[in-house]
């Protein structure tokens, strides 16, 4: 009765897509980010693939029209955020580690809920189709 297509459109088409991926993999191994990846030590080619998971989310979420899959780049981003602070070596106590679970549980109950009714009430999770409701 209420079945769901998750199918989304690009803004830029899977070549193109394809082709920003490599260059924001060869930008992080570039020397534009090599003092970001010395933060991790020794970790250089590790750091530099945390670096372009965090440009991979933020081209998922501009790139993507649908809304379910822009809450999943920023879930992406964060979860990224997250690794490179731990690969930076940067202190995390047990009450920002538990903030971050509760963090992503939101987001996660947040895609559960609303996503179906914004589907349910607009017909569609294309964000180009939600302009109507700028008022």
């Amino acid at each position: 009765k209420n079945g769901f297509k998750f199918t989304s459109s690009t803004y830029a088409n899977t070549p193109v897509t394809l082709l920003l991926i490599v260059g924001i993999l060869g930008l992080v191994t570039s020397s534009i980010f090599a003092p970001l990846a010395m933060l991790a030590g020794g970790q250089h080619l590790t750091t530099s693939l945390v670096l372009a998971a965090i440009l991979s989310s933020l081209l998922l979420v501009v790139n993507r029209k649908g809304a379910f899959s822009e809450v999943m780049g920023v879930l992406s981003l964060e979860n990224s955020i997250v690794a490179f602070g731990i690969l930076a070596g940067l202190e995390q106590s047990a009450v920002l580690q538990l903030g971050i679970i509760f963090d992503v549980s939101i987001w996660v109950i947040v895609a559960t809920v609303f996503v179906p009714l914004v589907y349910q009430h607009i017909g569609s999770l294309d964000v180009t189709n939600m302009k109507k409701l700028r008022d």
